[in-house]
């Protein structure tokens, strides 16, 4: 829900203590427990800043990036800065479909296990298809990108939809953007 946090400044403090505080308390304990970092997109030099410090002083292997609650989808070339110290540091980003995305209408279920089934997903869809068709995997073709705890269920129908559109849409229109290029 980090997405959320409203006010930048907030949002990097909260990152940096959130990311120290997995250090200690986390991955000095094991080589085999990795967290990953959070780093605050609402403010993306800073972002950009906590990456580093978080990949090479603290040695986590990468961050997780908010799905929702940002005002820009994760593809917007606003985060390109974001994706290109990721791919320069070799780490990987995860995108982490979990809370409820305001405007989809979840927001509204007052059942939880309905909500919850849509709300790891949905963000992933977009998420995905943000980062096909909007040439972030073109732009940044060693970016690591994984898409956490949504399943892969929903991976068929949206190729399914993928497929369909671009053969129905002219691909003049959108060179270089096809999904088979890339899974």
């Amino acid at each position: 829900s980090v997405g959320f946090i409203q006010i930048p400044k907030y949002a990097v403090e909260v990152c940096h203590a959130y990311n120290d505080y997995v250090y200690h308390r986390f991955a000095k304990l094991s080589e085999r427990l990795r967290p990953m970092a959070l780093i605050p997109m609402q403010d993306v030099p800073a972002a950009v800043s906590e990456l580093r410090r978080a990949v090479k002083d603290l040695g986590l292997p990468g961050a997780m990036l908010p799905s929702c609650g940002l005002p820009l989808h994760l593809a917007h070339e606003s985060y390109w800065p974001v994706y290109d110290e990721a791919e320069k540091l070799g780490c990987p980003l995860a995108l982490h479909g979990g809370a409820n995305c305001q405007g989809a209408g979840l927001e509204t279920f007052t059942n939880f296990t309905a909500s919850h089934i849509l709300h790891h997903p949905i963000p992933l869809m977009v998420g995905i298809i943000g980062f096909i068709y909007h040439g972030v995997l073109d732009r940044f073709p060693k970016l690591k990108v994984a898409f956490m705890e949504g399943g892969v269920g929903w991976l068929a129908s949206l190729l399914d939809r993928a497929e369909r559109d671009e053969n129905y849409f002219d691909p003049a229109d959108q060179p270089g953007n096809r999904v088979r290029d890339y899974l």
